[in-house]
């Protein structure tokens, strides 16, 4: 590498280090909040853009598919009725339980 490659990557990484710093401290803040934020996590409370929107997209008005039920119904899929606890006739009961038994797993998986 010549004298003037060396001056010019330094002036560079020089001049990049506040951008580069200022992005690690946001990183650092964040992954301090995360394990409060996977303890607190629960599916029922997210939030889903097509919900937001009255299912629409904006802009153009076309109908919008539930996300909410896309994943609900994988859910189905993952935890079968047959699969839960007997005790719980009610298809609200069940479908509680399911979000509840995905909520622990997440927190297990993620908060370890």
């Amino acid at each position: 590498l010549t004298s003037q490659t060396l001056v010019l990557v330094s002036l560079m990484l020089t001049g990049l280090s506040p951008i580069a710093a200022h992005s690690f401290r946001h990183l650092v803040h964040d992954l301090k909040k995360l394990p409060a934020q996977i303890q607190a996590f629960s599916i029922s409370d997210a939030a889903c853009f097509c919900c937001t929107h009255d299912h629409r997209m904006p802009g153009s008005g076309d109908p919008l598919p539930c996300d909410r039920e896309i994943v609900y119904e994988t859910l189905e899929h993952w935890f079968p009725a047959n699969d839960l606890n007997a005790e719980h006739s009610n298809p609200f009961d069940a479908e509680a339980q399911k979000l509840s038994i995905f909520d622990a797993q997440v927190r297990q998986l993620f908060g370890e």
